[in-house]
C-alpha cells in the first residue's frame, strides 16, 4: 500500500493549470511494437492470428487541455450509476508539468501473443493484447491533502469479457471485479498500483472462431487523486492505447487489408484521440 505523501506544491500546479508552465510531455522511448503474428492459431487449425496495437503519441490533455476525454467520463458515469449510484465527483486537476528534461515516459508498448504454455513466435497461440508500461520519474505530482491518495485510473470501451466471451461493445472502469483491500485498490482506482507511481498493464483477449467478431480494447488511463472519503475523483491527465485481434485462414489472403492495418491503427488512434 503507498503511503500518501506531499510531493508538490499547489503553486507550481496552480501555474501549470494557468498555462504558464507547459504541460507535461509524453516520450515512448523503445519506439512501439504494433503487431504481433501472423502466427498458427491454436484452436482453428489452418487459420493464423493477428494482433495489431496502437499506443497514443501524445497525452489525452494534448489533444483536448479543458475536457476530461469523453471514453472516460462514459466508463466513469457507467460504474458510478450502477447499482444504486456510487456517489462519486468527477474532477478536472488540470495537466501537470514537467521536471527539467522530464515527462511522462512509456518505456514499454508492444503488441503481444499469447499461447497456452510459453509464447514462442509464430508459435499456436490462443490469444492476443499488448503491454503498456509509463514512468511518472520525470513529472511533478500533484500535492495529497488529507485521505488522498495518488492512483491511477483506468476507462476502457471494449467488446469481451474476462471469461472470453464477445458482447455488445461498452464502456466499463477497469476496477477490481472481486474484494478489494491490502495491496488491491479499491474503486474507482485501478486495481494495481506501484510504490513509484507507474502505470502497467497487460490485457489480453482470446482469438474468436473464424468468420465471428473479434475482441478490441480502447482505455484511456489517467493519473489521479482519489479521496474515498468525499468520494472525489481528481484526474491529471493520461494516455491512450488499445488492441485489435484478427483471424484468418492464411496471410497470404489478406494482404489487401495488411496494407489497410497501418490505416486502421491511425483511425483508431484518432478515434481514441477525440474521446
Amino acid at each position: 500500500m503507498r503511503l500518501s505523501r506531499p510531493v508538490l506544491g499547489g503553486f507550481l500546479i496552480a501555474l501549470g493549470i494557468a498555462g504558464l508552465l507547459p504541460a507535461a510531455s509524453l516520450t515512448i522511448d523503445p519506439n512501439p511494437t504494433l503487431r504481433a503474428g501472423w502466427s498458427n492459431c491454436a484452436n482453428f487449425a489452418g487459420y493464423n492470428c493477428l494482433t495489431t496495437a496502437y499506443f497514443n503519441a501524445g497525452t489525452l490533455f494534448d489533444n483536448d487541455d479543458v475536457n476530461i476525454s469523453s471514453l472516460f467520463v462514459n466508463a466513469f458515469d457507467a460504474w458510478n450509476n450502477s447499482g444504486g449510484g456510487q456517489g462519486w465527483t468527477l474532477n478536472n486537476g488540470g495537466a501537470l508539468t514537467n521536471k527539467p528534461n522530464g515527462g511522462y515516459l512509456m518505456d514499454t508498448a508492444q503488441a503481444l501473443q499469447f499461447a497456452a504454455g510459453p509464447v514462442v513466435a509464430n508459435a499456436n497461440v490462443v490469444s492476443g493484447g499488448e503491454e503498456i508500461h509509463i514512468s511518472t520519474a520525470g513529472v511533478n505530482l500533484p500535492a495529497l491533502g488529507a485521505n488522498d491518495q495518488l492512483v491511477w485510473v483506468q476507462g476502457l470501451y471494449d467488446n469481451y469479457l474476462l471469461n472470453g466471451s464477445i458482447v455488445t461493445p461498452f464502456y466499463e472502469m477497469d476496477i477490481a471485479s472481486g474484494a478489494c483491500g491490502g495491496t488491491t485498490f479499491c474503486p474507482p482506482a485501478y486495481p494495481f498500483q506501484y510504490n513509484d507511481d507507474s502505470f502497467y498493464d497487460r490485457p489480453r483477449a482470446s482469438y474468436q472462431a473464424p468468420g465471428t467478431t473479434q475482441a478490441f480494447f480502447d482505455a484511456n488511463a489517467y493519473l489521479a487523486v482519489e479521496n474515498t472519503t468525499t468520494k472525489t475523483l481528481t484526474v491529471y491527465d493520461g494516455i491512450s492505447y488499445g488492441f485489435q485481434n484478427f483471424v484468418s485462414p492464411e496471410p497470404g489472403t489478406w494482404m489487401l487489408f495488411c496494407g489497410a492495418i497501418p490505416v486502421l491503427a491511425v483511425v483508431r488512434r484518432r478515434f481514441a484521440a477525440r474521446n
